[in-house]
């Protein structure tokens, strides 16, 4: 599959972007699988592993940590990988 052809520029602004979000890396995995189970509860089924308290996802457990930080270094990898 073909990516999208970036330009330089956007290219560099995305890893720029990135490169400010580094520290972020783990808590914007979080959100981002907060918002996924509130705007789509049936989901849920899909991890079973992630533990939920109160029908919310539990952000300090160690599974959902680690299934956060899994999904942002997946869009990590496509960002660091723009001109293969």
């Amino acid at each position: 599959m073909d990516w999208y052809p970036f330009t330089d520029e956007e290219k560099e602004v995305l890893l720029n972007s990135w490169k400010h979000l580094e520290p972020l890396k783990q808590s914007i995995g979080c959100d981002i699988y907060e918002m996924i189970f509130n705007q789509c509860p049936e989901v849920r089924k899909l991890f079973p592993k992630m533990k939920f308290v109160h029908s919310k996802p539990d952000k300090k457990s160690c599974e959902f940590a680690f299934q956060a930080l899994r999904f942002v270094q997946v869009i990590e990898g496509a960002v660091m990988s723009l001109d293969n």
